[in-house]
């Protein structure tokens, strides 16, 4: 979770988190992944109101950063 919580400083889109992470573009993976990291709120998406959106992109949120920054 740490790889993709700084992989997020800038946003980035679904498939380009599950690459960086080596894994298929699929929502299993999304869920595993990244879903931990939404519910504690330590990432966020960019356009909260059309979480399907193909525009939809997930940036690190400032408690995120103090995860980071701790660890």
């Amino acid at each position: 979770m740490l790889r993709t919580l700084v992989y997020c400083i800038k946003p980035k889109s679904k498939a380009d988190i599950l690459s960086n992470l080596g894994l298929k573009n699929t929502t299993n993976n999304f869920q595993r992944a990244i879903g931990p990291a939404l519910e504690l709120e330590w990432l966020e998406m960019t356009n909260p109101e059309s979480p399907n959106s193909l525009e939809q992109r997930y940036v690190i949120t400032e408690e995120g950063k103090r995860v980071v920054k701790t660890i």
